[in-house]
């Protein structure tokens, strides 16, 4: 590689980084944040490509071409495509690359038509809920998101704009094309994302390589590279040991279903287990929009009026009656508010933040607010066996069983992981009666 063209890649390269600086606020309106150059140098080397030239390559909402640029001063005889919604970022591109091959295109990439398809795409496309301003990160789009549901299909629930980047770039691969992102690790086990791995299951084969938090400054997600290759199937986990990276699970049959990284611990303990989700209906407690629209809240203590209890209040094995939420409501009011919270005894989950659980057990009529689950018996069982059963989930090779599962993917436990959790019990429940409530 020649002195000059060394001397170039610098100058851009200096340039580049006051561009990132100067507009980085304006582009996180668009769900965007820069991406480290030793993440880019990663993501390069895990699409595995071997033979570098005359590939037709393609990084989506392409910011200031990280991916691109990067690609090109290691293996410049390539076709190059970057495609970017911001018009000042734009214009910035044009003036910044002017000298360089690339094909840069203003447009928005969900709704970008062409007959074209890509060796490889590479990318941090955006992340966040396209909604209102006052509640979700992506207002610029919100315009947009009815035509995105339109032509999306794996579009489900409140979806984030990552998982339409997935599948919009994959239906733009070749075949045996490959597809690398550097996403959040959500899409692994959210029911948003059942589609969306559907999708993947029925189209190639995946790989992950799960970094975790830490990744992006000042953006508090666990993040993962996605691997997917347009050929093959099923799906393969791997996790990041002394600055390698090591198979950690394989999924050779995967058809979209929920993806942990299990080992043979967690399977043996999962073996001729009931689930929970078997056992339990799982609610969660209202919202506080929704206690807040109640209108019978009482904002100061009356005649056997009960107190709001939330996460706060649940313990290990108890519960604290004390009223942090300032709130109370009259036990009839209570039951208009959320039926279930008639449904004595119950456990109750209030704090499930980085896979932690901690449980109690419910024998009184108090409201809730907030996120608290409440696991309601499908069948009858007496307090000595739910007392069993929060034991259990208070335990720590239960909650050791959560965390090598899941990691820090999610920053609270779902009700579907609740609802796969084993029980490990000494006292048997009647699955007979189980059996004839599900048929």
């Amino acid at each position: 590689m020649t002195t000059t063209f060394i001397a170039q890649a610098d100058n851009i390269i200096k340039n580049k980084n006051l561009q990132v600086q100067e507009f980085l606020e304006k582009w996180k309106a668009y769900g965007a944040v820069s991406t480290p150059q030793e993440i880019v140098n990663l993501m390069i080397a895990i699409a595995g490509i071997k033979r570098w030239y005359n590939l037709d390559i393609l990084e989506p909402a392409c910011g200031f071409c990280n991916f691109l640029f990067g690609i090109y001063i290691k293996f410049p005889y390539n076709n190059f495509t970057g495609i970017e919604i911001n018009k000042e970022i734009f214009q910035k591109n044009k003036s910044l690359f002017s000298n360089l091959p690339f094909n840069l295109i203003r447009e928005d990439f969900l709704l970008y038509k062409t007959d074209k398809k890509y060796d490889l795409i590479i990318g941090n496309p955006p992340y966040g809920i396209i909604g209102d301003q006052t509640h979700y990160p992506i207002y610029t789009l919100k315009q947009q998101k009815d035509k995105y549901k339109r032509i999306l299909n794996t579009w489900f629930g409140k979806y984030n704009i990552y998982g339409a980047f997935i599948e919009k770039g994959v239906s733009l691969l070749k075949d045996k094309g490959v597809l690398i992102y550097i996403i959040p690790a959500t899409w692994m086990v959210l029911d948003e994302f059942g589609r969306l791995r559907k999708f993947l299951s029925c189209l190639g084969k995946t790989r992950v390589y799960y970094l975790g938090k830490d990744v992006f400054k000042g953006v508090s997600v666990s993040v993962c590279i996605l691997a997917f290759e347009k050929d093959g199937k099923g799906a393969q986990l791997y996790l990041k040991e002394n600055n390698t990276f090591i198979k950690s699970a394989s999924f050779p049959n995967w058809r979209g279903e929920v993806l942990t990284f299990e080992n043979k611990a967690t399977i043996k303990l999962r073996e001729g287990k009931i689930l929970l989700g078997e056992v339990f209906d799982i609610k969660i407690s209202a919202r506080s929009t929704e206690v807040k629209n109640f209108g019978k809240v009482l904002s100061r203590p009356q005649k056997d009026s009960l107190p709001f209890m939330n996460g706060r209040n649940i313990k290990r094995g108890i519960i604290e009656r004390k009223n942090y939420t300032h709130l109370w409501l009259s036990p009839k009011e209570t039951l208009n508010l959320k039926k279930f919270y008639g449904i004595l005894p119950r456990i109750v989950i209030g704090h499930t933040k980085g896979g932690k659980i901690v449980a109690a057990q419910e024998n009184f009529g108090y409201p809730y607010v907030g996120d608290v689950y409440h696991l309601l018996p499908k069948v009858k069982l007496n307090k000595s066996v739910l007392k069993e059963i929060v034991d259990w989930l208070n335990s720590d090779e239960i909650n050791k069983y959560v965390k090598t599962l899941y990691k820090d993917i999610t920053p609270h436990i779902t009700t579907t992981q609740l609802k796969a959790l084993p029980l490990k019990l000494k006292t048997k429940i009647n699955t007979e009666d189980l059996f004839r409530l599900c048929h």
